[in-house]
């Protein structure tokens, strides 16, 4: 048995001061298919495993690749499936489509973790690309973490800085 994660994006204005708003769920059924692998897995792909992996990596939006299975990936955010840091939990000020999505895993849902889009997408990509390749893009002026995330960034008010967070978690 597997573990998958699931999350949330949330984006506040800091100038109205009406907290956070939900403006992305990886698990949303209306979520266009670019977001998640699930027409490359079922478009029977005949590939060795490295291709197939491949192609979902440079095929799909990358917030879907945010949510591919990837227990490197999930031990740095939280501990889970390897060593880590300990989960810190749903914030108290979170958004309703949060709470809702959250409310849904019931039990199932577990080692809910919180923090930047910036620091989510760090820990995901020193998983995917070498340090000497992030180290090779910050040198030549690029920022590896906004390459990653291409045309998502201010789609949706979805941005970089600290007005944009991610709640995360994962179920078995």
């Amino acid at each position: 048995m597997g573990a998958d994660i699931h999350f949330t994006i949330e984006r506040r204005d800091p100038h109205d001061g009406l907290g956070w708003v939900g403006v992305f769920y990886s698990g949303a059924s209306y979520s266009p298919d670019m977001y998640n692998k699930s027409y490359l897995h079922d478009a029977n792909i005949k590939a060795s495993s490295e291709e197939y992996y491949r192609r979902l990596d440079y095929g799909v939006h990358p917030l879907g690749r945010l949510g591919r299975r990837d227990y490197g990936f999930f031990a740095r955010l939280a501990g889970v499936r390897g060593d880590g840091p300990e989960p810190n939990g749903v914030p108290p000020d979170a958004s309703a489509l949060t709470q809702r999505c959250i409310s849904r895993w019931g039990g199932d849902g577990h080692s809910h973790v919180h923090m930047t889009l910036r620091e989510f997408v760090k820990r995901k990509i020193i998983t995917d690309m070498t340090i000497a390749d992030a180290a090779k893009s910050k040198l030549q002026g690029g920022d590896p973490i906004a390459e990653f995330l291409g045309n998502c960034i201010d789609y949706d008010d979805i941005t970089l800085n600290d007005n944009t967070r991610v709640i995360a978690w994962f179920d078995n």
